[in-house]
């Protein structure tokens, strides 16, 4: 579609060819820019749903990561108590095993007792009342 005016059969041109040769001419500028305006609005929400994607997906690391930073709270947690649960049982196993030592040392001290001051003192100091007891 041509946008020069066309002359009539006597070489002028009138000037409503020329307001619609102008028209013509604005209507393709504004066709042309809509269609400019139109490529850069898709390129706009292209980056748009990019940010949006990236956004998101910041979110969600955040998101996890907090989730991991609870996990791993809760597993330093229950670790600490099982820690000290068996600091606990160790600590009642080795009062038990010095207990059972202290008893077994005063067995051996009471017998050398025995072994030392000879069968008579060792009954006497055996009795309650801490009296000698003859023997027949």
């Amino acid at each position: 579609m041509s946008t020069e005016p066309v002359p009539s059969p006597t070489g002028e041109v009138s000037a409503a060819d020329i307001a619609l040769t102008s028209a013509s001419a604005e209507l393709k500028l504004v066709g042309d820019a809509i269609g400019e305006l139109q490529s850069r609005l898709e390129r706009a929400n292209a980056q748009m749903n990019q940010v949006t994607a990236v956004r998101t997906t910041e979110l969600e690391i955040g998101r996890l990561f907090m989730e991991a930073q609870r996990f791993t709270d809760s597993a330093l947690a229950r670790l600490e108590g099982q820690i000290q649960e068996v600091l606990n049982e160790a600590g009642a196993r080795a009062r038990q095993i010095v207990h059972e030592a202290e008893q077994e040392a005063e067995a051996i001290r009471q017998e050398a007792r025995r072994t030392l001051t000879g069968p008579d003192e060792a009954a006497a100091e055996g009795s309650p009342s801490g009296a000698h007891t003859p023997t027949t």
